[in-house]
């Protein structure tokens, strides 16, 4: 590469570019950037990146800042008009070099900066990841201009750098799935048992479904255990697997912690009590059904609401298929368990518990078909 596709940078312009990648990526971090949806991960990948390509920008070309600045104003448009300011500067700054033949590397590296924050908050979401396709279409830009133009030492570093991340990515891919692969089993067992006592539970087999997730939360928290083991804990950088990886051992965690809390709960409840004895209803053994029923409609509500939190879009189909059946059966006993705890609240006072109630039960004649307004035919 010919030396006047270079822009000199002086000893003290880079550290004065230095300081201006530490501000841009202390900046970044506070956008909502989310690459992994874990906290720490996501600081440390966006602030590394956001440094990275402030640093490059400013050895970019000044078509391809304005390039970046251009792609970023656009994106930008949907969103807050701060933005569209700031890479209207950027857009304006770069011109400028490019008519001026200016050098003046630290104002690149400020352009640069000022694409990577808009680009990080752009908000126009057409479908999944529109926005972060833009954004890196506008980073790229950037950071390839601004690493062709290093010198060749440079280059090299930065892509010795490079082939490591990639190499760090394929580890932690290969320790999940070995991680994956050594959690499969209990997951399967974990995850069908708990269907299974969902199922128990809505035809009122208190026995078996107190049995089954009992073992249910055995074999999940024991998954659990292996898939945020060590191996996967380099994962959590990864984008997209990530996502995965997560919202597996958090479903897996909450599962577990709902099933046994649902089979400590059963342990309470027994249905066979409700009795009826010459036309006379236990309202005692009834209204003793309240606490436990009510804690089941807790544990299982909650379990509803951790199966459809996990819900994403990056999810793979396979888990996503998975996750569907077992929010639609989680909701349908949450529905149950409602109903059956309010049941056990009121029913002892519709039974006459406190005082005598006296019921008149209307029975609708079909032949007129006018149950709302209607004759009512006859009554006991």
């Amino acid at each position: 590469m010919s030396q006047n596709r270079r822009n000199s940078i002086s000893y003290n312009d880079g550290i004065a570019i230095l300081v201006v990648a530490v501000i841009s990526a202390t900046a970044a971090v506070l956008s909502d950037a989310s690459p992994t949806g874990s906290t720490v991960p996501d600081i440390i990948l966006v602030g590394a990146l956001a440094a990275f390509v402030t640093w490059l920008g400013a050895s970019a070309a000044w078509w391809a800042l304005m390039a970046g600045a251009g792609i970023a104003l656009v994106g930008s448009l949907p969103g807050p008009f701060a933005w569209i300011i700031l890479a209207t500067i950027a857009f304006t700054g770069s011109a400028w070099i490019g008519w001026d033949r200016a050098n003046q590397p630290i104002v690149r590296a400020v352009i640069a900066a000022g694409v990577v924050q808009v680009a990080l908050r752009l908000e126009w979401n057409e479908f999944f990841l529109f926005s972060a396709i833009i954004a890196a279409i506008a980073m790229g830009m950037i950071a390839i201009s601004g690493h062709v133009r290093r010198r060749k030492y440079v280059r090299k570093r930065i892509m010795r750098s490079a082939i490591a991340v990639g190499a760090l990515a394929v580890i932690a891919v290969i320790g999940l799935g070995v991680a994956g692969g050594n959690a499969r089993n209990t997951t399967r067992d974990g995850y069908l048992g708990m269907l299974d006592g969902l199922e128990f539970l809505q035809d009122g087999n208190v026995t078996d479904a107190q049995a089954t997730l009992q073992q249910a939360a055995t074999d999940l928290a024991e998954a659990e255990s292996a898939l945020n083991g060590p191996l996967t804990q380099m994962a959590r950088f990864v984008p997209g697997i990530a996502q995965n990886r997560n919202a597996g051992a958090d479903v897996l965690a909450d599962a577990a912690v709902a099933a046994q809390s649902a089979a400590t709960t059963l342990q309470f409840v027994n249905l066979d009590q409700l009795t009826v004895t010459n036309g006379v209803i236990d309202v005692g053994a009834l209204a003793a059904l309240e606490a436990p029923l009510t804690d089941l409609e807790q544990t299982v509500g909650e379990l509803s609401d951790t199966l459809n939190d996990a819900q994403s879009d990056w999810l793979i189909p396979a888990f996503q298929t998975r996750l569907d059946t077992g929010i639609r059966r989680a909701d349908q006993a949450a529905h149950q368990a409602k109903a059956t705890a309010a049941a056990a609240r009121i029913g002892p006072a519709v039974l006459g518990a406190d005082e005598p109630r006296t019921y008149l039960l209307a029975f609708v004649n079909n032949a007129e078909a006018r149950g709302t307004n209607g004759l009512m035919g006859n009554w006991n």
